[in-house]
């Protein structure tokens, strides 16, 4: 519940997204992680990062947005807004 995992779609890279939405005030962080691309799991079952592209996409692309309950409406709308904003969405 802290916060709302999207999937950042190119032509616009998570990186740019998250960048314009930090210059608007709203933090954000990688949604998750590729949990097969980190060192110990890597190394430990021989792991290379193609094996599962599915999840390196999702590593690559998410972002975790700052939405969840304790937000009023008015701060919802604003990251909501923003998001679509410097997503381009009409």
């Amino acid at each position: 519940y802290q916060s709302y995992v999207v999937l950042v779609m190119a032509p616009l890279s998570r990186d740019t997204l998250a960048s314009r939405l930090a210059a608007a005030g709203i933090a954000t962080r990688q949604g998750t992680h590729a949990v097969h691309t980190l060192g110990v799991y890597a190394s430990k079952y021989g792991l290379r990062p193609d094996d599962f592209p599915n999840a390196l996409a999702a590593g690559r692309q998410s972002l975790a947005l700052p939405l969840y309950p304790q937000m009023t409406d008015e701060e919802q709308d604003y990251v909501i807004a923003r998001a679509l904003a410097a997503a381009g969405a009409r």
